[in-house]
């Protein structure tokens, strides 16, 4: 049975490649050289190629020189090239030929009469398809105080109704550690604005996160920081923001690491203060009537927020680790008031409620590539509120709105990675899901039967999912072929 797994998995592997192999063959290359206004070599900028349709295709960082390769097969032409990095204005341009030219980036840095250099230390390099941002450089000589204000000011990265996009590729996954996190990106926002810059390292970027990731799309890995000595750190932060109304924000964290292990706590509080007002206008023909709907709706919302974090590593050997992560978001109390006013309906909605989010993550890794981990989060969302309406008939009505909502989900994967012969590797794994989701509104004091609104829902879901790929790090660049049982697989082609 074993040998006939091995078997299966070969030739699954070599028929990506030979499938694979043609259109690489096929490929050409995008080329040209940035440089300043100058004249000099812009080192270290992030080229980033897309279709007419703006798709992905590849990105790449320029050499000292200021040069770059992008691979591409000639039938894409023409694309579109993006140019970002923290010191100059970010340039998009079309481009009908591979050979691009000399293209010339405008600095947003003040010039001296005179600069002393006395180092070159990279912001950014590429790596198996991974460009591996230096987040403490990024972060020196602006105004970002946290993971998360660091992270926005990364080279092509945008800040989105308070959700951090990648430029072309749309939604954004955030991991720690290489290690995914159930959290949603209001609370993952919440954790990282709570988390010194001092606590990261590195900030990998991956376009195409390869499966061993357990994540699909687009990928900032923040790789925390490992001391080799014993170390004490800690800070505390308050902040004040007037929106207005005032909303407080304060909290502290505290790491202690030793060369075999290290732990944290990070704790927030926040009191909150949220307005919204929303205006609609909308016109509907009835017959040969046109009916005109106009309504103001504002809400106002205040409440308490608790965030809280703690982490155990333990590394007993090199390329081994065993990890315990605990996040938590609870808010004790929340109280809105909403009002719509408007040609069809005058309503008032006073609510208040409870929620909090609890997620519990664990992960051994041994040295000889085998991985294993679980992940688990329990949501409870509970609230009560009383509406009163007034038609445009004069007719009046109110009733009271008890609603809630559970959900459970289970995330179990495991991989395994051989080094084989040649500088190949062979990756495979699976991961596993379960989720259920409790929903339930019951209404009282209606005119009419209460019961005819009520609901009351359930839903279970149970997914798996499989992959097998191969990978080797060319001369060149490197190849990365996978494929999981969607029958959907990825090539990852990089000049370096």
């Amino acid at each position: 049975m074993q040998s006939k797994l091995k078997v299966r998995l070969f030739f699954v592997g070599l028929l990506l490649f030979v499938v694979n192999f043609s259109t690489l063959a096929q490929m050409d290359k995008v080329f040209g050289k940035v440089v300043g206004q100058d004249g000099l070599p812009a080192i270290d900028i992030v080229i980033t190629m897309y279709d007419a349709n703006s798709k992905y295709l590849a990105t790449t960082v320029s050499t000292e020189d200021g040069l770059f390769e992008l691979p591409i097969h000639l039938t894409l032409m023409p694309v579109i090239l993006q140019f970002d990095h923290i010191m100059y204005k970010r340039k998009r341009e079309n481009f009908d030929n591979p050979d691009v030219g000399e293209v010339v980036l405008e600095s947003i840095i003040l010039e001296l009469d005179q600069v002393v250099v006395e180092a070159y230390r990279p912001i950014v390099k590429v790596e198996e398809g991974k460009l591996i941002y230096d987040i403490k450089q990024i972060a020196n000589g602006t105004t970002a105080t946290n993971v998360y204000e660091a992270i926005s000011k990364l080279p092509g990265v945008d800040e989105k109704d308070n959700m951090l996009q990648l430029a072309g590729i749309g939604t954004l996954t955030i991991i720690i550690n290489g290690k995914p996190t159930s959290m949603s990106p209001i609370q993952l926002k919440s954790l990282l604005s709570s988390m010194p810059i001092e606590r990261v390292k590195f900030a990998d970027v991956l376009y195409s996160a390869p499966p061993q990731y357990n994540v699909r799309g687009a990928v900032i890995d923040l790789i925390l920081e490992q001391t080799k000595d014993n170390s004490y750190s800690g800070e505390v932060r308050n902040s004040y923001i007037n929106q207005f109304k005032d909303t407080w924000i304060t909290g502290a964290s505290m790491v202690i690491s030793t060369p075999k292990w290290s732990t944290e706590a990070i704790y927030s509080y926040e009191n909150f203060f949220s307005p919204q007002q929303s205006n609609i206008y909308s016109q509907h023909t009835i017959g040969d009537d046109l009916i005109s709907i106009e309504q103001v709706q504002r809400i106002k919302a205040r409440g308490d927020l608790h965030n809280i974090r703690t982490a155990f590593d333990y590394t007993p050997s090199e390329n081994s680790s065993i990890h315990i992560v605990y996040n938590g978001e609870i808010t004790p109390a929340i109280r809105s008031t909403s009002k719509s006013d408007g040609s069809l309906l005058n309503t008032v909605t006073n609510k208040s409620g409870n929620n909090a989010l609890h997620n519990i993550a664990i992960g051994y890794k041994t040295k000889m590539g085998f991985s294993i981990g679980a992940d688990y989060s329990a949501y409870m969302n509970r609230s009560n509120s009383f509406v009163s309406n007034i038609s445009n008939q004069d007719q009046f009505n109110s009733f009271n709105v008890n609603a809630g909502q559970n959900i459970s989900r289970l995330n179990l994967y495991t991989d395994m990675e051989h080094k084989l012969s040649r500088k190949w590797n062979l990756t495979y794994g699976m991961k596993g899901i379960w989720a259920h989701d409790k929903d339930f509104q019951y209404y009282s004091d209606i005119e009419k039967s209460s019961e005819m609104f009520n609901t009351n829902t359930r839903l279970e879901e149970w997914t798996a999912n499989l992959y097998v790929g191969v990978r080797k790090k060319l001369s060149q660049g490197s190849l990365l072929i996978s494929d999981n049982n969607d029958n959907t697989y990825v090539i990852l082609y990089l000049f370096m």
